[in-house]
Parts: C-alpha cells; sequence; structure tokens
C-alpha cells in the first residue's frame, strides 16, 4: 500500500521533470498549461490514494428492498434489473405495468421483482403502491426509494403550453415529493435513503431546456 501511494504522489513530479526536458521554448502559455496538467494529476493521485485508504464497503443486498419510480423505460428500468441481480427485492413502479416495459421486467426479472402500476401524478396510485409494499415485504425493509420518473421537453419557451408545463412540475418535481412522502415511515424504520435523480439542466440552461431546468 505505501509504494502504490507513493507512486501516485511522484508520478505528477516525474511528468513535469520530464516536461522540463523537452526541447521548446517555455513560454507563459507554456508555463499555464503545464500548471494546470500538472494539478490535474495531482487530484488524481489524491483521489486515488484516498480511495485506496477510506473504507469502500459494499453494502449486502440481503433482507433489503428497493422502490423505483419510472421502470418502464431507461434507467428506471436497467435499475431494477441491475439490483434484481444483486439480491434486492423491487418494487418497479411503472406507468404502464401490462406494457412492453413492464412484461420485460416481468421477464427478465426474479420473483423478487414486483411491477407496481405507479403514475407518479396520481395520490391514489402511491396509496395502493404503499398497500402493496407493506404486503409484499416478506420480512424486508424498504432500504430505498428512488424517484427517477420524469418527463422531458424540449422547445422554445414561447411554444410551451401552462398544461405542459404543469405536467413538468406535476412529474418531476411534486411525483419526486409524493415518493418521498408516501414512503418515508418505512424508510425511516430501516434508516433508509432516499435517491432523487438528477441532470445536468439543473446546472446548464439553454433556451430550449428552460422548463425542464426549473423542474431540476
Amino acid at each position: 500500500m505505501f509504494r502504490e501511494v507513493t507512486a501516485y504522489l511522484l508520478a505528477p513530479v516525474v511528468a513535469l521533470l520530464a516536461l522540463r526536458l523537452l526541447p521548446v521554448m517555455w513560454t507563459p502559455l507554456w508555463y499555464a498549461s503545464a500548471v494546470v496538467g500538472m494539478s490535474v494529476l495531482c487530484f488524481l493521485a489524491l483521489g486515488r490514494c484516498l480511495h485506496r485508504l477510506l473504507p469502500n464497503g459494499v453494502v449486502p443486498a440481503s433482507g433489503k428492498a428497493v422502490l423505483i419510480t419510472g421502470c418502464d423505460t431507461g434507467f428506471g428500468h436497467s435499475l431494477a434489473l441491475r439490483l434484481d441481480r444483486l439480491g434486492y427485492q423491487v418494487f418497479a413502479g411503472c406507468l404502464f405495468p401490462d406494457g412492453e416495459g413492464a412484461r420485460g421486467l416481468r421477464r427478465e426479472g426474479s420473483a423478487a421483482l414486483h411491477v407496481v402500476r405507479l403514475d407518479v401524478t396520481k395520490d391514489d396510485h402511491f396509496r395502493e403502491a404503499l398497500d402493496y409494499v407493506k404486503h409484499n415485504l416478506n420480512g424486508n425493509g424498504l432500504w430505498a426509494v428512488v424517484a427517477n420518473a420524469g418527463v422531458f421537453l424540449a422547445m422554445e419557451l414561447e411554444w410551451w403550453s401552462m398544461e405542459d408545463v404543469h405536467r413538468t412540475f406535476d412529474v418531476n418535481v411534486y411525483g419526486c415529493l409524493r415518493a418521498v412522502k408516501t414512503f418515508l415511515p418505512l424508510l425511516r424504520q430501516s434508516q433508509g435513503r432516499v435517491v432523487l435523480t438528477a441532470s445536468y439542466a439543473g446546472r446548464a440552461t439553454t433556451t430550449w431546456n428552460n422548463v425542464y431546468s426549473m423542474t431540476k
């Protein structure tokens, strides 16, 4: 371990000395580029050292259940199958419980993967989902809720109807809040966690993702 850490720390120094031997004229731009490059190498080396030195335990899946919203397609669909293969009990919320995505989950998943009808804009769906989860935990604890469901429309602000704006907020913002509030009592019992999927749009807004950025 000591040798590896030493090697990571010495790598930027060796690289800087090697650069000094290059037959080039060292202009201010060259110096600035070298400083930036060495800084990046130092940060990478430091990160690698911390990764090696700090505890990096894997949470066991046994006895843990996870509820995920927005599992018809995309990230939610893939995460449901991934966690199922790792041994978690998975409750996959699907907008279309009889759709192709839900059928794929049933086909590829194990008996521990449950497809649950869940439109995140409907309070009654969450009440039904909560009852279903409670009756099917089978002694497991609800260890995590992944609020993944979201909608994305790309257009100039002038083209947005207020109906589309309300729909986007209802899914991306209030849908997350409904998921958290509904299952928070079970999460407190298990001392679990809430996972909210984020987006680059939360930091970078363009003219075509304006409303979506507001919801992120």
